[in-house]
């Protein structure tokens, strides 16, 4: 498979001193005064000359973010979104404003290349959350930072025995998957959640699945041998490329995953209002940065080389991830179980006692059937 990065990252650890010192990325450490260069953006940390629209909160580059994906929150009242309908779900989420989408349909038939660019850019481009929080577990842990090359990753521990990593998705944070700590404490394992480079805590600003896998990689090495993943929509993609590149675990629990990036880069280009000319021309942009086609992007053709045991829990009804990306992912794993979810949409499952159980059990029953044996590789 050829990788987006191939650079070598040195890895180092050290423990934080202090758990208030992480920095301005840690979301929530917001500033919006003027500095002696113009206002300083509570989102990137940028000066810049001018502010987007009053207040002086974000420049002009976040806030034109901030306006087009508003950040999605209803994980955090999961009881409110699992009684609500995926048609309801999927209107709520948040769309570019008229004025918005005019603006960038204007630009895309006066500089084409530059709609395109900004678009591809986006697509990168996570917005950090602005209710971050660092995960509230009610029982000892240890918190760390890591060096990954040029990135430093937040990260907390709790418990003893073998490692089991939670990785949570694009625009998500390590607190989204603290509710799995406690039930996978009790069934005896050691529980590590971190942030993603570009999300929560951790530093960085443009990120890829690539660069997703490659983060699961120095975590999971910093706690080696690790027994098991539980990863959420595309950190679940990220966890497969991880596991193509060399990473052994046993178990794997997938929530809402997605197969390929083409579906997403499309409905990107749709919320910018992009006509079909400038959508081609985002998707070869984000092509170009990838360094490889978007269809050679996706896990699809990995995942018959798959060894570990697989639960894949996804809702029909998700309103972000298709529901069809995790069933093909399921039925072209070697011997994955595939459990459906209702009224769940696509983050509630974090917050359900029931799907959280189903889980824990899982990654904590013993093998009792005969190792897989070895999948002939294929050429991806």
């Amino acid at each position: 498979m050829k990788k987006s990065n191939d650079r070598s990252k040195s890895i180092s650890m050290r423990p934080l001193v202090a758990k208030t010192q992480v920095g301005w990325e840690a979301a929530g450490r917001w500033s919006n005064t003027r500095g002696s260069a113009g206002w300083v953006c509570e989102s990137c940390g940028k000066t810049s000359a001018a502010a987007w629209r009053g207040g002086g909160k974000l420049c002009c580059e976040c806030g034109l973010n901030d306006e087009l994906f508003r950040p999605e929150t209803r994980w955090l009242a999961a009881e409110f979104e699992a009684h609500r309908s995926a048609a309801k779900a999927g209107a709520a989420r948040a769309r570019p404003s008229p004025v918005l989408r005019l603006g960038l349909k204007s630009l895309g038939a006066i500089a084409p290349r530059a709609a395109a660019e900004l678009g591809a850019r986006m697509f990168f481009t996570p917005r950090r959350a602005r209710r971050w929080t660092a995960p509230n577990v009610p029982i000892p842990g240890n918190v760390f930072r890591f060096s990954v090359g040029e990135w430093e990753l937040a990260c907390w521990s709790w418990g003893r025995g073998p490692v089991v990593i939670l990785v949570h998705g694009w625009e998500g944070y390590a607190a989204q998957l603290t509710h799995f700590v406690q039930p996978l404490i009790g069934a005896g394992f050691r529980v590590v959640a971190f942030d993603m480079p570009a999300h929560g805590a951790s530093t960085g600003r443009r990120l890829s699945a690539f660069g997703m896998a490659e983060a699961i990689h120095a975590v999971a090495s910093a706690f080696s041998p690790v027994w098991a993943l539980v990863a959420h929509s595309l950190g679940g993609t990220a966890s497969i490329f991880a596991m193509s590149q060399g990473l052994e675990i046993k178990r794997v629990a997938l929530l809402a995953p997605a197969a390929e990036p083409t579906h997403f880069a499309r409905r990107l280009a749709s919320w910018l209002g992009f006509s079909k000319a400038r959508a081609a021309g985002m998707l070869e942009r984000i092509e170009h940065r990838l360094g490889m086609r978007l269809e050679e992007a996706g896990v699809l053709p990995l995942v018959p080389t798959m060894r570990a045991r697989l639960l894949l829990m996804h809702d029909p009804e998700d309103p972000e991830v298709p529901f069809d990306h995790g069933k093909a992912i399921a039925e072209a794993w070697p011997g994955a179980r595939l459990e459906l979810l209702s009224q769940m949409g696509h983050r509630a499952m974090l917050r359900d006692p029931s799907t959280i159980a189903s889980v824990a059990a899982f990654i904590a029953r013993p093998d009792v059937h005969q190792e897989l044996p070895a999948p002939a590789r294929t050429g991806y």
